[in-house]
Formats: structure tokens, sequence, C-alpha cells
């Protein structure tokens, strides 16, 4: 009997064992597909970033090599060095309008900034982390984008700040001293701001952050369910081995062990 209930034993060490395995096995599967999940999310909020980003850089170039050269040909004879029209002779504006226009479309909630120090817009005044990185971009003439996770309004972000516009000369005008610059660009931005700049100078860093909240709530969702599948799909595989052995394996030896002790008793 002593050896019969240490079958027993046995065969319930193997089942919690079983039961652990499992466990371990459901819960390892799970953190690696969080993991990939995690750095999936990432990198498409860099595609995303990246794409955002050029997109913006390329409307400074259009504004810079396209719509300000034809047409300060086509209303050369009819403005004067004061005038002056933000919305076709400075792109940093254009983009802040085109960004207020396309948050009115939608709600992905996304941060944008042609990020400068002393900017002529409330809206484009670096922060600590851009500020310092346009001083290193100063400093160092050139530095590899900078990237992370940070946490913004109460949210985890994914950032990206690269390199900006360099002062170009044609835009020096505007930029050198309040007296060269015209009289309009004065009126509206006053005498002190985004002056003194020189022709090369890193003039801003353009910076994004993308939320990954809603990146991050979707791999939850499919990490849920996965969970799920995972667990009823290693279950079944338990339950199924469980009955083989006790059929194949456990049975036959009580089996055999029950006649052996028959026969020992009684010949």
């Amino acid at each position: 009997m002593k050896c019969i209930f240490s079958k027993i034993k046995t065969a319930t060490y193997f089942v919690v064992f079983s039961i652990v395995l499992v466990i371990v096995i459901t819960v390892s599967i799970l953190l690696v597909i969080d993991h990939y999940l995690k750095k999936e999310a990432l990198i498409e909020a860099r595609e995303k970033a990246e794409l955002i980003l050029d997109r913006n850089l390329s409307v400074h170039e259009f504004y810079s090599k396209e719509l300000k050269p034809s047409l300060f040909n086509a209303l050369k004879d009819t403005i004067n060095k004061s005038y002056f029209n933000p919305n076709w002779m400075s792109s940093t504006h254009g983009i802040i309008e085109i960004q207020r226009f396309f948050d009115k479309r939608n709600d992905f909630g996304y941060y944008y900034k042609d990020a400068a120090i002393n900017a002529r817009s409330a809206k484009n005044e670096a922060d600590t982390l851009e500020r310092r990185y346009l001083k290193k971009l100063n400093k160092l003439g050139d530095v590899p984008a900078k990237e992370g996770i940070i946490e913004f309004n109460g949210k985890s972000h994914y950032y990206l700040i690269k390199k900006g516009e360099t002062m170009k000369k044609e835009c020096l005008r505007c930029h050198t001293n309040p007296e060269r610059a015209p009289n309009g660009l004065v009126k509206i931005y006053g005498d002190e701001k985004s002056f003194e700049r020189m022709e090369g100078d890193v003039i801003s860093a353009v910076s994004i952050r993308i939320p990954l909240s809603k990146a991050y709530e979707r791999a939850n969702n499919y990490l849920e369910t996965m969970s799920l599948i995972i667990f009823g799909l290693l279950t079944i595989i338990f339950l199924f081995y469980t009955f083989i052995q006790h059929k194949l394996i456990l049975l036959p030896i009580q089996t055999l062990h029950k006649k052996t002790y028959d026969i020992s008793r009684n010949n």
C-alpha cells in the first residue's frame, strides 16, 4: 500500500510540476511578445516622426526655393522694403498655420515644433530638451538626431529632434538687426526676437513627439488575446498529455502493481 501511495504522490507532483511549467512557458512567451510589440510601436512611431519632419522640411525648402523667389519677382514693382506678409514670406509661420488646420482634422495628438532659441513666435520657443540640442548643434556644427521616450502631458511619447534650418544669405535682411528688417515684420513680432543671426547659423531644430498610448493600448489588447489563446492551447496539450500518461503509463503500472501484490499474498 505504501508503494501505491508513493505512486499517487509522484503523479500529484508531476501534475503540479506540469501546471507550473505551463504557467512559466505562457508568461515567458507573453513577455517576449510584449517586448516585440512595444519595440514595433517605437519603430512605427519613428517612421511617422521621420515622415512628418521630412514633409515639413520640404515645406521650408519650397518656401525658400520656389514660393518666395517667384512672388518677390512678380511683386517687385508693387511692394516696398517695409512690406511684410508672413503667410508667404515666413515658412515657419506657414507651417504653424498648416499645423493649426491639421489639428482641426486630426485628433492624433502629436506635437511638432520648429524649435528655436529666442524665437519670434512663442509657439516655436525651444524647451529645455530642444534648447540643449540646439546649443550642441551650434557648438559642434553637426550632431546626430536625438530620440527616446519622454513623459509629456502625463503620457508616454516617442520624441525625435534633428537639425532644422540654417540661416541663408537671402534671409539675413529679416534676421540681422531691426533697422534692416521690414517695418511690417517689426510691427508684428517686435524688434527683439530672432535678430543677430549670422549666415550658416543653425536657427532651428525640428522636434516631434508621437504619443505611444494608442499603440501601447493596441499592443495590450493583442497581448490579452494572445495570452488567452496560448494558455488555452497549452492547457489542452497538458490535459491531453496527462490523459495519455495516465492511460498508457500510470494505469498499467498500477494494475501491474496490484497483480504483483495479489500474487505475493496468495500464490
